[in-house]
């Protein structure tokens, strides 16, 4: 059996490896030859011949080089034949697509042959004064290429002749599946007079492939293959400091618009989808078709071409065949499978290629064209590389949401977009998040005189002359003869809502470089206010925005808020509501969004502007001013408020909009009110009002001169305490306070906004600070020198009121926005958190930094550790005192009998961190909860806890967790709440049972608002009005019996599933169960009052009567005035 061998140092060279791989013929299945792979020390021979042949060949001139390439070229004509023959027998690939790979190969070459003009350097005169600056072009020394099996020519030559023409030697390790056509061409080389050592080939696999990756005398690595092995390839090569390009894997789509030249089209498809059997990286794998009749229109097309195309052998036949096998039979069996599983999930299989058998050729590795259509993203074939003769058709409704699939997807390698219009083709190549574009042109292969390459998981690291600095630029190939009419429009005339949605589907963001569409959608509730103008645009063409239907306009502005959040404010949902009513549901929710500063885009319907009507339903008269509405009340609440009484006011009012939702410093809710007559008034638009606006989220660097007073402030000191504030994480800032706390012993402690940055078991980590902090935190803060402040808002119960910190204390607060940063007569280090806490921990290593109380913080952490531990186990005995004792002791057992339970708070919480998934992010915002989940809840995910509590917003919390499932649908999600403020509103889950959204509901039911209770008792009063009790009719009060309600019941009623909870046997039995719900779920837990947690070490200060009968509200208020005079005044 032959051979197939090295070629090292000039000469063909067996392989010493024992592996030996057979080589098949794909047509017929029968073995033709074998390979040997080659061992590690094989391989550094190759290199060692490289390395030694370098010297030589890089001081030749680049003419003598060039002139080696011209002979090669020669060559390749000469030998045309007979290397195509060689491709089809190892390949399998059809004669004419054979000579069509070496053809694109040779137009490399025949780059290459340009060489002396291209390595021209650079000369700058005078960049100094009298000093010039001047570049050369030298070559680097050994390059290794690592090619994939489809191209064994045409890969090898797009990197081989340039790197031989510039002066640097070359290892080329071909596919092991058709290694021949790759000693070939080293057999040309030589015959061109390429010395000795220049190139080499090693057969072989991941053994020689890693030798090429790590050793040091490598200098580049280029590769080509599939997405898995070229993410391996680039870490490991950039791991031992070579330069590298690894081409990955692909998926592309083309857009078919209802304009284009069906029939150019359709040839064109057949042959980007079919040719070579759909076995290159450039296959048109899914065709978009916008509109039902384009999409059958194209499939009727593609039937009858596929019905006669011929399959068979690439060779030997007459005429010729235009399709051949695949590779191999394990691939064969895998394009099945995909073949199958689309089947199964639903897609229509209109062309079925598994049934195809060749007389003569059973043993074939045959399978032929295949055609579904109605395939969806969430198949697998329309999700992964096939690398075979599949096509899929995906039908949308329109270009946007075309374009949405193809910029969503993973890969990012080809695409190409048919149409007759010239707007939408300009338009589309400058909006679609692809490397390679093609207009009218189905595979947007450049030419050899053009860089290229593909975007997102399609490549890692691409090159040039200066090394890797950045994405290639994107590649657009226009077809002149293809129709194109026209230009951009300068207007368009639609009506203002209609401008609205189209402006809203072209907002994106960027941040470090990543860029995403900043509006996921429009969160809305219909009303005469808004259906026919915002309702009728978004049927019409919502783009890419998803329409959810809310059930409160309150709880849908909170969904809203939480996925912004979830999204680290880099994501939004608009929310429209209808006018009057309706719109001030909404002021809550406007109000929650600017506290926590989190973007929340509100689009309220309003009055009529022409007044006409007036007054009209819902509308509100003011005698002194007509043109007040409901809607002014978002004014105190609004980071900006815009009312659009004329059509073109939208456009200023947007970018203003835009403006303040993609600013860190100056983010929280936008409020846009929308006449509802001006919604359907129509205005001829610019067409630039449309194109697409990137916001770029700018990390605002620290000032020089506050960054050294920062350092030198903080050098001064021993016990600084860092409190981590919310900016910490809408920054993702995570590592750099991490590296900032550990390179300096720093103990930090977190706010609940804060909270989840960093895991719980850090080291450093002090926990909760304040009022509903914990322990360690609180008897650390006194003792502090120094307050370093990070992306926090320093609120009262983050301060203790201002009283929890040493008044010689002093503070350093670093916040993006001016207005925190100047709190507490601090020091201000106004900038992005985390490029601040970079400067600052870069300076205080030069500095030599190091503070000096981690012993004290170690302590106070394993005191709380065992407080905690404690409460976690904490439960209640009939004659037993509650946590918080002193207040409803003696009614506990009635609690306890009416409630059928006996479990405490602080057990159930135990529990449910102890039982739940890792990663399971947990939502909160009012009650007695935020208090127990900032003291007792260990983070094991980074920004898994989600607490608002910048507004405490009772009913915050289920609609907050549908909105955290929406930004993370991968991660488990469960809304804390408590009685009260489930009953304030849960409406939402309707929307979550609509949706199919699940979350899990931990209803704590104690029977009436517990925290409130807290502060009346603990401030001298009687439980008065707190407690979930009927009125008596005797006394005329609200302490009758207390008021039983089934909270599980009701949420079965929506169409949750859900448990009742009254032991901890069936606590940890619904939690396992309500795993496997698909749906939302809710666990309608009793729990005992007094049972959560107490102050630790912090005081709050509230408003007590400073008059009563009461001694013991006279005592409270004595007590907040001592304390009011030791806290600081401002």
């Amino acid at each position: 059996m032959e051979t197939v061998a090295n070629f090292i140092h000039g000469e063909c060279v067996a392989g010493e490896g024992q592996r030996v791989q057979a080589i098949f013929n794909p047509a017929t299945g029968a073995q033709i030859r074998q390979v040997a792979m080659s061992t590690a020390r094989q391989t550094e021979q190759a290199i060692a011949a490289a390395q030694q042949a370098f010297p030589g060949w890089a001081r030749q001139s680049p003419l003598k080089r060039a002139r080696v390439m011209f002979r090669f070229k020669s060559l390749l004509e000469e030998h045309m034949d007979s290397l195509a023959k060689l491709i089809s027998e190892e390949h399998g690939k059809v004669y004419s697509d054979a000579v069509g790979e070496l053809t694109r190969g040779l137009e490399v070459v025949e780059f290459a042959c340009g060489i002396p003009h291209l390595q021209k350097g650079e000369h700058s005169a005078n960049v100094g004064t009298g000093v010039d600056s001047h570049s050369l072009m030298q070559p680097l020394g050994v390059c290794a290429g690592i090619t994939p099996f489809n191209f064994p020519a045409m890969v090898p030559m797009w990197m081989f002749p340039i790197a031989l023409a510039t002066g640097n030697t070359f290892v080329l390790k071909p596919s092991e599946k058709d290694p021949s056509l790759s000693l070939r061409l080293a057999q040309l080389l030589k015959e061109a007079g390429l010395p000795d050592g220049v190139f080499n080939v090693v057969q072989g696999d991941k053994e020689a492939v890693d030798v090429l990756l790590t050793d040091p005398r490598v200098q580049a690595v280029s590769f080509v293959g599939s997405t898995p092995i070229a993410e391996y390839i680039y870490q490991t090569a950039s791991a031992h400091g070579k330069r590298c390009q690894a081409l990955g894997g692909a998926k592309n789509h083309c857009i078919l618009m209802p304009d284009a030249d069906l029939e150019m089209a359709t040839n064109a498809i057949m042959g980007a989808a079919f040719g070579a059997a759909g076995e290159r990286c450039m296959a048109l794998s899914v065709v978009v078709a916008v509109g039902d009749e384009t999409a059958e229109a194209l499939c009727a097309g593609l039937e009858k071409q596929l019905a006669t195309l011929r399959v068979g052998p690439g060779l030997g036949h007459e005429p010729e065949n235009e399709m051949g096998p695949l590779i191999s039979a394990p691939h064969r069996a895998k394009v099945l499978g995909y073949i199958d599983s689309g089947e199964q999930q639903g897609a229509t299989l209109r062309v079925d290629g598994r049934g195809l058998r060749l007389a003569g050729h059973e043993g074939g590795y045959f399978v032929g064209p295949t055609l579904f259509d109605h395939v969806t993203s969430e198949m697998t074939i329309y999700k992964e590389e096939i690398f075979g003769p599949v096509l899929s058709v995906v039908r949308v409704p329109d270009y946007a949401s075309a374009l949405d699939l193809i910029n969503k997807h993973e890969y990012g390698n080809g695409t190409a977009i048919f149409t007759r219009d010239g707007g939408t083709a300009r338009r589309f190549t400058e909006e679609v998040l692809v490397g390679m574009v093609g207009v009218n042109v189905p595979i947007p292969v450049p030419m050899a005189f053009h860089s290229f390459g593909g975007w997102k998981r399609s490549i890692f690291g691409p090159l040039n002359v200066h090394g890797s600095d950045g994405p290639p630029a994107r590649l657009c190939v226009l077809d002149a003869d293809a129709g194109l009419r026209g230009g951009k429009m300068t207007t368009q005339r639609m009506t203002m809502a209609q401008a609205l949605v189209r402006f809203l589907n072209q907002q994106y963001v960027e941040i470090d470089g990543q860029e995403q569409p900043f509006i996921e959608g429009v969160m809305t509730i219909f009303g005469h206010g808004n259906v026919l103008g915002l309702g009728q645009a978004l049927e019409e063409d919502p783009g890419h925005l998803k329409v959810h239907q809310g059930c409160n306009e309150q709880g849908m502005a909170h969904i809203a808020t939480g996925f912004a959040k979830q999204h680290r404010r880099q994501r939004i949902y608009a929310v429209s509501s209808s006018v009057g009513p309706g719109a001030a549901n909404m002021v809550t929710a406007a109000a929650t969004a600017t506290a926590n500063r989190i973007p929340l885009l509100l689009l309220p319907g309003d009055i009529y502007a022409s007044r006409q009507p007036d007054p009209v339903l819902q509308q509100i008269e003011q005698y002194h001013d007509l043109s007040i509405s409901t809607n002014d009340c978002f004014r105190p609440v609004s980071r900006y408020w815009d009312r659009i009484n004329r059509p073109e006011q939208l456009m200023s009012a947007m970018i203003s909009a835009m403006r303040v939702l993609t600013n860190p410093a100056d983010t929280g809710a936008v409020t846009i009110c929308l006449p509802q007559d001006v919604q359907g008034e129509a205005w001829d638009y610019p067409q630039s009002f449309f194109e697409k606006r990137v916001h770029h989220i700018e990390r605002r660097p620290p000032d020089e001169n506050r960054l050294q007073a920062a350092l030198k402030l903080i050098s001064g000191k021993r016990r600084p305490l860092v409190i981590c504030g919310g900016g910490v994480r809408y920054s993702g800032a995570h590592r750099a306070l991490q590296d900032f706390v550990e390179g300096f012993g720093l103990p930090f402690a977190e706010t609940q906004a804060g909270k989840g940055a960093i895991v719980s078991e850090h080291s450093l980590n002090l926990g909760g600070i304040g009022v509903t902090g914990g322990l360690a935190a609180n008897l650390l803060a006194p003792q502090a020198d120094l307050i370093i402040g990070v992306g926090t808002r320093l609120t009262d119960f983050t301060t203790g009121s201002k009283s929890l910190f040493s008044p010689e204390a002093d503070f350093l607060l670093l916040n993006v926005a001016e207005f925190d940063a100047l709190k507490l007569d601090a020091t201000p280090l106004v900038a992005d958190a985390r490029l601040g806490l970079e400067q600052l921990t870069s300076g205080l290593h030069q500095a030599g930094y190091h503070a000096a109380w981690q012993d004290e913080a170690a302590h106070a952490k394993a005191v709380w550790r065992d407080e905690c531990q404690r409460l976690w186990a904490r439960q209640w005995q009939p004659g037993e005192p509650p946590e918080v004792a002193g207040h409803l002791d003696e009614t506990l057992r009635e609690y306890s009998r009416e409630l059928g339970t006996s479990l405490t708070q602080t057990r159930v919480l135990g529990l449910v961190n102890q039982h739940i998934e890792d990663d399971a992010i947990v939502v909160g915002a009012a009650g007695s909860l935020p208090g127990d989940l900032q003291r007792l809840w260990q983070v094991k995910t980074p920004d898994s806890y989600h607490l608002e509590y910048g507004y405490s917003c009772m009913g915050y919390e289920i609609a907050a967790a549908v909105g955290a499932k929406l930004a993370q649908p991968g991660q488990p999600v469960y809304a804390m709440v408590g009685d009260g403020s489930y009953l304030m509103l849960h409406s939402e889950l309707q929307t979550a049972v609509q949706e199919g959204i699940k979350i899990t509901i931990l209803l704590f039911d104690n029977a009436g608002f517990g925290c409130i209770n807290n502060l009346q008792m603990g401030h001298g009063m009687g439980s008065y009005g707190t407690e979930n009790r009927q009125r008596d009719p005797h006394s005329g009060r609200l302490d009758g019996p207390l008021v039983k309600v089934d909270f599980a019941q009701n949420a079965e009623s929506y169409g949750c599933k859900a448990w009742r909870v009254n032991s901890e046997s069936e606590l940890l039995a619904a939690l396992e169960a309500s795993r496997q719900e698909p749906g939302p779920t809710l666990l309608d837990i009793k729990v005992l009052p007094k049972t959560m947690t107490h102050d630790y070490e912090a005081w709050w200060r509230t408003g007590d009567a400073q008059v009563s009968r009461s001694s013991a509200v006279a005592d409270a208020a004595d007590q907040t005035a001592a304390k009011l005079k030791r806290a600081r005044q401002y």
